[in-house]
């Protein structure tokens, strides 16, 4: 039997105990909770971004085109889109409005540069290919993104103080998105008829430019419920500040 140092027995149990080498067989290594909390985190977000990535395939599935002649036909139409539902209309709407300002911005570059060098008749030597200038085009685009979304904001801002009924910002962003598609087709026929036309072309801008406020306004005021009384005001607010912040942009960027 065992002594401990003052040769005293030392229990059986308690010899085979201090005899026996330690195990990890079952215990978890160190930092193993942490790991699996990691992996299992890592995994989650993993679904997630395959769930939302998933959710916008499955709405842009259900996109109609029917529903995209009627939004040309009449851009009003875009009041009747629902934010949950119809997310889809108001996202093509705005990236069209913006890809066709884009399209007209690179066209009439073009045939701005055309016409100054066949009035000038650079040749020989000086011969010059007109081409893109693709940090005025990259300028042009950023400036049209936001003075949409300025317009946009405008609306959202005096719809909320001169309404009577209160929107999210999703709720607002969606069909007045979805109204953008006629001014995307606008701009992009103004940029072809560039090639052929720098003044038919203007003109086209003008009109698309024109026609888009009028309707995004009204098409604000029905949203937000603007009463009759308070619609001028309305109007006036939006306009004016939309004015304001689209002449400090473009200052800054030009």
């Amino acid at each position: 039997m065992s002594t401990d140092p003052q040769n005293r027995p030392i229990p059986a149990d308690l010899r085979e105990e201090e005899e026996r080498p330690p195990s990890y067989g079952r215990s978890a290594p160190p930092f193993a909770a942490e790991h699996e909390a990691a992996a299992s985190l890592a995994a989650q977000g993993g679904a997630s971004a395959k769930g939302m990535g998933g959710a916008a395939a499955a709405r842009l599935k259900q996109v109609d085109g029917r529903r995209l002649a009627a939004l040309l036909r009449d851009p009003l139409q875009g009041l009747r889109e629902e934010p949950e539902r119809d997310s889809a209309y108001g996202w093509i709407g705005l990236g069209a409005s913006v890809l066709g300002f884009l399209v007209w911005t690179l066209f009439m570059q073009k045939a701005l540069q055309g016409l100054f060098y066949s009035l000038f008749g650079f040749g020989g030597l000086f011969a010059y290919e007109p081409g893109f200038d693709f940090g005025l085009a990259l300028r042009m685009l950023l400036g049209g993104a936001l003075s949409l979304a300025a317009l946009l904001g405008s609306l959202y801002l005096f719809g909320s103080r001169f309404g009577s009924r209160k929107r999210s910002l999703l709720q607002a962003a969606v069909p007045l998105g979805a109204m953008q598609l006629l001014s995307g087709a606008g701009f992009a026929a103004a940029g072809i008829a560039a090639l052929a036309s720098i003044r038919l072309s203007l003109l086209l801008l003008v009109v698309t430019l024109l026609v888009t406020l009028a309707t995004t306004v009204t098409g604000a005021a029905e949203l937000f419920e603007v009463r009759q009384e308070r619609r001028f005001a309305f109007i006036a607010a939006s306009i004016a500040s939309y004015a304001v912040v689209l002449l400090v942009l473009f200052s800054l960027l030009f």
